[in-house]
């Protein structure tokens, strides 16, 4: 019985090792070099979860996580979006990719690749002046605009990195030459 008790623990642990890279699934690694590694962000408020991305030399490659993961909680029409956000370390999304939905079906097939490839390369804060919502799917990308916004902003908070995108009055920093 007590052999029974022991390999069950050492199961459990071998698959609790692995849960943080399958929360995420093999979705974030198209965003990032081949090789690179996630390492979980300790010091998070509780509940938030976010990972920073090691290139396979080493060398810092930015963050990724899942938007519902991550507060503040959005609401789309039916439900929170999980949506994978890639972030580089130059503080601009690299990518994105919707992990779970409730939306309504039809509705949702509205939010086609080209509202998503707006996100890409913008800085991560002021997202809602750059991306423009769609018609037919108005509550639903609205909610994916606020989401991705809001929950980039309170990431870069909580590693100290918003000063690195804000001057003092909250604006995004002027573009480095």
């Amino acid at each position: 019985m007590k052999i029974l008790a022991v390999v069950a623990i050492a199961v459990l642990s071998a698959c609790l090792a692995g849960a943080e890279e399958t929360e995420l699934g093999d979705a974030w690694k198209e965003f990032f070099p081949k090789g690179a590694t996630l390492t979980k962000v300790d010091g998070l408020k509780k509940n938030d979860k976010a990972y920073q991305v090691t290139g396979p030399e080493g060398e810092p490659s930015g963050w990724v996580f899942r938007t519902d993961r991550m507060a503040p909680r959005v609401r789309g029409f039916s439900d929170q979006i999980g949506i994978l956000i890639a972030v580089s370390p130059e503080l601009r999304i690299v990518g994105m990719k919707v992990l779970r939905s409730r939306e309504t079906p039809g509705y949702f097939r509205r939010l086609r690749s080209t509202f998503f490839k707006q996100f890409e390369h913008h800085p991560v804060t002021h997202l809602h002046e750059n991306v423009e919502a769609v018609s037919g799917a108005t509550i639903s990308s609205t909610a994916i605009i606020r989401d991705v916004s809001r929950s980039t902003t309170n990431l870069l908070g909580q590693l100290d990195l918003l000063d690195r995108v804000l001057d003092s009055k909250g604006k995004p920093a002027a573009e480095k030459k």
